[in-house]
């Protein structure tokens, strides 16, 4: 495992890692100069996305939607945000795909911080849509996690449409091969969904200025 330091116009990225019991309702907003981004068993491919992550990271400003500090990628694992937020590499080469990856994760921390305000949403969300689809490759991994994912996506899709615009926001969320109906459906159903986000504080992480 191997850490680096990288230098972002004036910022620099330190070798601070968050506390590693901290639990998702001690996250606190961080910006970009404390990321840690770690490589887990280094390759071409865990440089070649870490290099792309980074350039990703001085051509955006990504601090509304960092809520930890701790980042690693490795080849050959799914995505994933607890216990430390990993990316894969496939996306090494397709920058906004890796964008929308970051973020994915990234929210994740931002929803379950709040478990109350989630769940209440969820149980909406559930009333809204009682019959999810039975092919697993549209759906996530279990109902509960489907439910879930219809909040994270929807936020996705909004910080989607701050850093590249709304026309290639669609595109990109439509054109992924996971969670199909969940992200057909934030696109489709996007105000509805919004409305009960919006009663439980969960329709907008910060937004940019």
């Amino acid at each position: 495992m191997e850490t680096m330091k990288y230098s972002f116009g004036s910022l620099i990225i330190s070798a601070m890692f968050l506390a590693a019991g901290c639990s998702s309702v001690e996250v606190q907003k961080n910006d970009t100069s404390e990321l840690n981004i770690v490589e887990i068993n280094p390759s071409g491919r865990t440089q070649a996305t870490k290099t792309v992550l980074t350039g990703l990271l001085r051509k955006y400003d990504l601090s509304p939607y960092i809520f930890t500090n701790r980042i690693q990628i490795q080849a050959q694992v799914s995505p994933h945000s607890h216990p430390i937020l990993t990316l894969n590499t496939r996306d090494a080469q397709l920058p906004d795909r890796l964008l929308g990856q970051f973020l994915h994760e990234q929210i994740h921390w931002f929803v379950e911080a709040r478990p109350e305000q989630q769940a209440k949403a969820m149980d909406e969300l559930k009333k809204m849509y009682p019959t999810l689809p039975a092919d697993p490759s549209k759906v996530a991994i279990s109902s509960e996690s489907t439910y879930l994912h219809l909040i994270v996506c929807y936020l996705e899709l909004q910080a989607l449409k701050q850093y590249l615009g709304a026309e290639k926001a669609y595109q990109q969320v439509k054109a992924l091969d996971l969670y199909g109906w969940v992200y057909e459906t934030v696109a489709k159903d996007e105000f509805k969904i919004a409305a009960i986000l919006a009663k439980y504080d969960l329709a907008r992480v910060k937004q940019l200025p």
